[in-house]
């Protein structure tokens, strides 16, 4: 009787296990499929994290480019308005020099042109003076003949030559002078007209000097104005990517604030799924691995080295082997050498009294003696 209420507890309990096993095998299955599914849900937000992740990598290395490039269109701008700035300078220097060369020709010229005035001015009034004297001379020759017509007397003759004379001398010199202020004339007027050839090359040197500023300075303008333009637009173009940049910034925020949670929620199941009944474990004792069975499992490598090993170890005994043995042939020689020598010398048939000695001291081993 006790033995049947025995089996019945057994049969209970037993019954019991498998049915408390079978509810967790089936609790465990279905945390199992959650996390699954969970996991399997969170793999589109990892792809996500990883598309955005390689997005704003793009979009900073396109801003770094594009920063680049500003930075360079900067510097060339710069160097362009100091160049433009330099030319304008050298520009502004030829002119103000050009300039003073102007005024200064011009001063030259005033003062040839006043010359010129001068010498008309002495011409004419030598002209003049000429004429008078002439009128003069007439008179007086006139006046001389008439008196040597009348026989009025030499006296006034005399006189009247005389200033005849003094007038022509007159005349004479105010030729000369009049001659002197005729090469004056010619040469300033050489001089004005050189001076006038000076001006207007002058004058066409600056028109030259000025339209060339003008067009340095309007294509410095001209440059600077596009250069602005084109810093302007990827400015734009820096400021849109950083907006990009900004919301795909958010948008992984949100993707992995999404991922955080999904793991809040992997992590609660899994706490859940410890806290449930663990089913019974059988462990199944079995004997121990054997030599062969675990040198089989081994790795290959130390499979090598093994083998390695043993065959050094195999070549160093018979290398051992072969020096006992050459050594062995070196003590039959010498032994047969001294018992050659010891027959010669004391015809004892090979034993002195020191070999002897050397053979009491080292034993019957007398192959040590090698």
């Amino acid at each position: 009787h006790r033995h049947d209420e025995i089996v019945t507890e057994h049969r209970n309990y037993r019954s019991e296990s498998e049915r408390l096993l079978a509810i967790a095998r089936a609790d465990g299955k279905a945390k199992d499929q959650k996390f699954s599914d969970q996991y399997r849900l969170n793999i589109p937000l990892r792809d996500e994290i990883t598309t955005q992740k390689e997005e704003i990598k793009k979009q900073r290395d396109e801003i770094a480019k594009l920063t680049a490039e500003v930075t360079s269109l900067e510097s060339r701008v710069s160097r362009r308005e100091s160049a433009a700035k330099k030319a304008a300078e050298s520009a502004q220097t030829q002119i103000g020099q050009l300039e003073n060369d102007l005024l200064e020709q011009r001063r030259q010229a005033e003062a040839a042109k006043a010359l010129q005035d001068a010498a008309s001015l002495a011409t004419t009034h030598t002209n003049t003076r000429n004429s008078e004297l002439e009128r003069e001379l007439k008179e007086l020759r006139r006046e001389c003949n008439a008196t040597q017509a009348a026989g009025k007397g030499a006296s006034s003759a005399d006189l009247t030559n005389q200033r005849i004379v003094e007038l022509e001398s007159d005349i004479y010199e105010l030729q000369e002078d009049l001659h002197e202020a005729k090469e004056r004339q010619k040469a300033s007027a050489k001089e004005l007209l050189g001076a006038d050839n000076r001006i207007v090359a002058l004058e066409n040197d600056l028109k030259e000097l000025l339209r060339k500023s003008k067009a340095v300075e309007d294509a410095s303008a001209t440059a600077v104005d596009r250069a602005t333009d084109r810093i302007r637009e990827l400015e734009k173009q820096v400021e849109e990517l950083e907006a990009d940049l900004a919301a795909s910034r958010l948008q992984r925020d949100r993707a992995i604030h999404g991922e955080h949670v999904a793991q809040n929620a992997l992590l609660n199941l899994q706490a859940e799924m410890d806290l449930q009944p663990q089913p019974t474990v059988v462990y199944v004792a079995t004997p121990p691995k054997t030599l062969l069975q675990k040198f089989h499992e081994a790795p290959t490598w130390l499979k090598f080295l093994l083998f390695l090993t043993i065959g050094l170890w195999v070549a160093e005994m018979v290398n051992n082997i072969q020096e006992n043995h050459w050594w062995d042939w070196t003590n039959d020689l010498m032994h047969s050498r001294v018992r050659y020598t010891s027959e010669m010398r004391y015809h004892c048939g090979g034993a002195s009294k020191l070999w002897v000695l050397l053979g009491e001291y080292v034993g019957g081993d007398m192959s040590l003696v090698g």
